[in-house]
């Protein structure tokens, strides 16, 4: 609106009222004149730009501005939601990471009791006793250090939402491990391109820029306006005439200046524009890929995490079977402590790598759909079914994301819906079917175990108004 202004009529009124007494004294005649005038007046102005290019420049730099600030604010508020995400499942890491800790610890503490009692009675040497009392110590380091991290992720969670929290829900075991779909990573990479906000913000600044150096540019350009007035004047003699004039008058023109020299200044402001206008291109290409290659890792890192927790899942079993052959060996005096210390120790490794992987693949999940501009509250509703128990928060306790998360947005991005079934081609009565939303128009069905029953496919959402020049 400030941009177009320039280019609507400007009116502009003003009016005049004065009176004069005027007292003359003449030493000839040895008198005085007194005289009384009123005066008063008004007029009327009004000018029409007919032709300034640097004004229509101003303009479409302004409208780029606008929907840069659009994208800005929505890449904001899926960053808002993205992060309070992250937080979240950081504190379940952070707690799950506290409970293998102590287990870890207290199955430390009974093999360091054993080990004391053996000694004692010169069943094993020291060196296998000084083993477990420092694996205990490490195992005591740990614990407080998990104490520590479990606070601090609580503290990073309540700084996002304004609310202290003495305890969330877990995710459940058996939820559900979903692939990117379509399964094509570079049709995740042109979505990102397309939709990334961030990437759209560059673009229209990259736009606003160059329209800047259309304005700056226009300075060597003509313009041309046209103009019209009304004026009336009264002009009044009460004492000693009596008498009065009124002048009326009323114009039309037009006025076209051409800029021939301004001392450099017009040269001088076109360049530092282009400066900025190649800058603000740069930056939207660093956008484009960084914002391309992030998105080609969460995919990646997607299918790796899915892969990696079925890993994982077998070496914990693994992990406890090698523990428990161990520990047998042990008692028949095969085995020394050092290798019992070394399979508790793998089994804590192994709990603990799970616990990341899973909780890096949900928040990599989020990050991909982040990354092609189609994260929503929806979202995280999903994210909140595969909870425990979703958690509940008083009305007058709402965090600011959840209030934000309320707005409506502009239509640019596309929303996600999900719905627990019931199949009616499952055998197993046990086995919950849902169905998961994985992409703009896509639409997966899978069972409880991760297992894939049917699939729609479709590409990412490409159709993004805010993104198109």
């Amino acid at each position: 609106a400030i941009a177009r202004s320039k280019l609507l009529p400007q009116l502009t009124a003003s009016g005049n009222i004065s009176r004069t007494r005027e007292q003359n004294e003449s030493p000839l005649t040895n008198g005085t004149s007194i005289s009384y005038d009123n005066n008063s007046g008004y007029s009327l102005q009004l000018t029409q730009t007919i032709f300034n290019f640097g004004n229509w420049a101003n303009v479409w730099g302004a409208q780029a501005t606008i929907k840069q600030a659009e994208a800005t604010f929505l890449a904001a508020q899926e960053d808002l939601l993205q992060r309070t995400a992250t937080a979240y499942f950081n504190v379940l890491q952070a707690k799950d990471t506290l409970y293998y800790t102590k287990a870890n610890k207290e199955a430390v503490a009974r093999l360091l009791n054993q080990a004391k009692h053996k000694f004692d009675v010169g069943l094993i040497p020291i060196a296998d006793l000084e083993d477990a009392r420092a694996t205990h110590d490490t195992a005591v380091a740990s614990e407080i250090a998990a104490i520590n991290d479990l606070s601090n992720a609580f503290e990073s969670l309540s700084e996002i939402t304004g609310v202290r929290y003495l305890s969330l829900d877990s995710v459940k075991a058996d939820f559900p491990l979903i692939s990117p779909q379509p399964a094509d990573i570079e049709k995740w990479a042109k979505a990102a391109e397309q939709q990334n906000f961030d990437i759209i913000a560059a673009r229209f600044a990259s736009i606003a820029a160059r329209e800047n150096v259309k304005q700056q540019n226009a300075g060597h350009l003509p313009t041309l306006t046209a103009s019209g007035s009304y004026a009336y004047a009264y002009d009044g003699n009460l004492y000693p005439q009596n008498s009065f004039n009124r002048n009326k008058t009323a114009s039309v023109g037009a006025q076209l200046s051409v800029p021939l020299f301004q001392g450099g200044g017009v040269v001088a402001a076109t360049r530092q524009a282009d400066y900025q206008y190649q800058q603000a291109l740069a930056n939207l290409d660093l956008a484009s890929r960084s914002n391309i290659s992030k998105t080609r890792q969460a995919y990646l890192g997607i299918l790796s995490n899915i892969s990696k927790i079925k890993a994982d899942k077998q070496a914990i079993k693994s992990a406890k079977s090698s523990l428990r052959a161990t520990q047998a060996s042990y008692t028949a005096g095969l085995r020394t402590m050092a290798d019992v210390l070394t399979a508790q120790t793998q089994l804590y490794n192994a709990q603990n790598t799970f616990a990341t992987d899973e909780y890096n693949y949900i928040n990599q999940l989020l990050q991909l759909k982040q990354l092609t501009g189609i994260l929503n509250a929806d979202d995280l509703s999903q994210i909140n079914s595969w909870l425990e128990k979703p958690m509940q928060i008083a009305k007058n306790n709402i965090p600011a994301e959840q209030h934000l998360t309320k707005r409506k947005q502009p239509q640019t991005s596309t929303k996600f819906k999900s719905k627990t079934i019931k199949s009616p081609v499952a055998t197993n009565k046990n086995r919950t079917n849902k169905i998961v939303v994985l992409s703009a128009g896509e639409v997966k069905q899978v069972d409880s175990d991760g297992d894939n029953i049917k699939t729609a496919m479709a590409t990412p959402n490409t159709n993004n108004n805010i993104g198109k020049n």
